[in-house]
């Protein structure tokens, strides 16, 4: 890397134990985006449950209301 890099961009300054650096920061990011799908996906599934079971107690409510209004 230049120098005239290094002063524009300090961040950047390799030395030994930076791509390790990365490599752990990148492996950290992955393990957190993988974490946040999962809870993504079983929050999916908890309201697909709750929308299940909300619609059969709709369907229940609805048929108890139609006999009595037939009775």
């Amino acid at each position: 890397m230049s120098s005239c890099t290094e002063e524009r961009y300090p961040e950047l300054v390799t030395g030994p134990g930076t791509l390790r650096l990365v490599a752990h920061a990148a492996q950290k990011k992955q393990e957190k985006d993988e974490e946040d799908e999962m809870l993504t996906l079983q929050k999916a599934r908890e309201l697909d449950e709750f929308d299940q079971q909300n619609h059969g107690a709709m369907q229940t409510k609805r048929r108890m209301v139609s006999t009595v209004q037939t009775v």
